[in-house]
């Protein structure tokens, strides 16, 4: 299977989309902490910041500033 080719629109709507996708879950989560159990992250919390991760290195690899 060959690697997927995206237009500079498609583009750029991904990358609309994972901005938004980061603001959402940087709401969730604020300094490494869990705003509703404090101190630390917990176990929802914790998805929340990997998921966080992942879209920011997604947005990374393809060369994206959001």
């Amino acid at each position: 299977m060959s690697g997927a080719r995206l237009t500079a629109e498609q583009l750029t709507t991904l990358g609309q989309a994972l901005g938004d996708a980061v603001s959402y879950r940087s709401e969730e989560i604020q300094d490494g902490s869990c705003p509703d159990c404090g101190g630390g992250l917990c176990e929802s919390h914790a998805w929340e910041s990997a998921r966080l991760d992942a879209y920011l290195e997604l947005a990374e690899a393809l060369g994206m500033q959001l």
